[in-house]
């Protein structure tokens, strides 16, 4: 293979350093973009706003803006052979601007001058540098577009983040200590049942955690309880709370508050200090039901087919029923009649997701020419409280 000549060299080189000044202008301009998505994803997780798709499209934007801003401004992404021929003198100084001269001449100059570059290994000591300067970029572009995954991936909210940030971070031996003569109270959060989730402890330290409508805050502690006071206070209310009646167990006193429709703040007052925590209530979602086969309102003149029913039934947290009913409506005026059924019946711990069907033959259920059958999907979750 016949050795390039030094214009194809220093094309090659002009490329390689083409793509590196590309590269390294999109990463500074993504990072430069990721300064407010990093807030606003910081503000996702801690408040919950914006919500995740407001987050992707603010990210959308902002990079598209940083990335086409230098282009805007007239930035010259675009290295010449004459660029790589001074770049290239100045790492080897020895060419003494022959590789300029080249770049610039014409093709009888750039053959007159080929055996002076020649007797310079010069493409050995430039080549690495500019193999160097890519990698750089494309380790700097591919840094940046990794802390966009990031900050774009799907955190969940955490309202409780809040509350530590606004009050100053606890150290894990600060958290746990009281100030003397205060009581060892313990405070647990116990889902409903139902949900099938486990209780857990939680901090009086004014803290926010999130639960489940029907959980129970249970607060106990050993000792007399006469020097306690628990208040309530639902959220929007402007009165001083209600008090919560403590009951005695044995070995000390037990209370127990529970979460309803609206945000509590609980204060637990023993005579000493006063400690808060909040509890913001979590709905739960009734089931979603999707009636999928048939698709549309059916018409037929066989008063003896069966006519297959399909649908879908959805749950937060589970379902525990879900079947499809009808409902056949004959005659008309005084000679209206009309009678139900169930079919596809599906009971027990289903899951939140779950498939039901059956088929409905019209023979079997007596239709006549002009009956209206009306078919629908019901579920039904393991909801107690409400």
């Amino acid at each position: 293979m016949p050795e390039r000549t030094t214009r194809a060299q220093l094309a090659a080189l002009a490329s390689t350093l083409g793509r590196a000044r590309v590269l390294q202008l999109v990463a500074v301009a993504l990072a430069w973009a990721l300064l407010p998505v990093a807030s606003l994803a910081i503000s996702h997780v801690v408040l919950g706003v914006p919500t995740r798709g407001g987050l992707v499209v603010v990210a959308m934007i902002t990079s598209a803006i940083a990335v086409a801003l230098p282009w805007l401004r007239g930035a010259r992404t675009r290295v010449t052979p004459i660029d790589a021929a001074l770049w290239a003198e100045r790492l080897e100084p020895r060419l003494q601007y022959t590789l300029v001269t080249i770049a610039d001449a014409d093709a009888a100059v750039a053959a007159r001058l080929e055996p002076v570059v020649r007797a310079v290994p010069w493409m050995a000591a430039v080549q690495p540098r500019a193999r160097a300067r890519l990698l750089r970029a494309a380790a700097l572009f591919v840094a940046s577009v990794a802390a966009f995954v990031v900050a774009l991936m799907p955190w969940r909210p955490h309202p409780e983040a809040a509350a530590v940030i606004l009050r100053g971070a606890v150290r894990p031996a600060a958290a746990g200590a009281r100030a003397p003569g205060a009581l060892a109270i313990a405070a647990r959060l116990v889902p409903p049942a139902y949900t099938g989730a486990a209780s857990r402890p939680i901090p009086l330290d004014g803290s926010v955690h999130e639960a489940i409508e029907g959980t129970l805050l249970v607060l106990s502690a050993p000792g007399e309880a006469a020097r306690v006071a628990i208040t309530v206070r639902e959220a929007g209310d402007t009165t001083a709370g209600g008090r919560v009646a403590l009951d005695a167990d044995g070995t000390g006193w037990r209370a127990t508050v529970r979460v309803g429709t609206a945000p509590v703040a609980v204060r637990v007052a023993d005579g000493v200090a006063d400690r808060w925590v909040t509890i913001a209530a979590r709905p739960d979602s009734i089931p979603e039901v999707a009636l999928e086969v048939p698709a549309a309102d059916i018409v037929t003149r066989d008063t003896l087919a069966a006519i297959p029913i399909r649908g879908t039934a959805r749950d937060d947290i589970g379902l525990r029923e879900a079947r499809v009913e009808y409902i056949l409506t004959t005659g008309g005026g005084e000679q209206f009649a009309a009678k139900t059924g169930v079919l596809g019946v599906r009971t027990g711990a289903l899951g939140p997701s779950v498939a039901v069907g059956a088929t409905l033959s019209l023979g079997a259920l007596g239709v006549k020419p002009g009956d209206v059958l009306h078919v629908r999907v019901v579920a039904r979750d393991g909801n107690t409280v409400r």
